[in-house]
């Protein structure tokens, strides 16, 4: 019991708010009871959607199969599917993931395939794009091109799947947030 009062007199305390003290106390409560029960989740492992099947190089395009085999970071055996659920966020074919950037593009990536491996890990086969930034719109414009490459969820440069928009018959990106690297100053 004393536990439980304590834990209240820490919610008034740093809500500040005593004009409906037990209305603040029994919200509190609630949220946190709802918290505790239903446990985590948010799980880091990766999670493919219904209409998940084995790799087979051979089911797939030179380029796709070749960029798989050459990702190190996979161990065998895998699965594919066109969803993949990582950490609350779903991540399906032909949305785009940012792979990286430099001080004035940034890479995009279209997803084509989602794969997870023996060990959980998540990893999504991207078709790289070049991107412009149109200065009107302050969105990006994308080309898909011919070079493809399997990336981890984890090493994503953002972990935010975007949508595309055909905005006068451009095909383009909207950044959900700013991206800076952490290094610079």
């Amino acid at each position: 019991m004393e536990s439980k009062h304590s834990s209240f007199k820490r919610c008034c305390r740093t809500k500040h708010n005593y004009i409906n003290v037990t209305k603040t106390l029994s919200e509190f409560h609630q949220l946190n009871q709802a918290l505790v029960s239903t446990g985590n989740l948010v799980c880091d492992g990766a999670e493919l959607g219904t209409d998940s099947f084995a790799f087979d190089n051979k089911l797939f395009a030179h380029n796709v199969s070749s960029a798989i085999l050459n990702c190190v970071q996979l161990q065998s055996p895998l699965h594919c599917s066109s969803v993949l659920t990582c950490r609350g966020l779903k991540y399906s074919k032909d949305a785009f993931v940012v792979t990286g950037h430099n001080e004035t593009l940034i890479t995009f990536g279209k997803i084509v395939l989602c794969i997870v491996d023996s060990c959980g890990k998540g990893a999504v086969v991207v078709n790289l794009c070049s991107s412009l930034k149109h200065a009107t719109l302050g969105l990006y414009v994308v080309k898909e091109t011919d070079c493809y490459k399997c990336v981890l969820i984890q090493d994503l440069w953002d972990y935010c799947p975007l949508p595309s928009y055909n905005v006068a018959g451009l095909q383009c990106i909207a950044l959900k947030h700013a991206l800076f690297d952490g290094n610079s100053e």
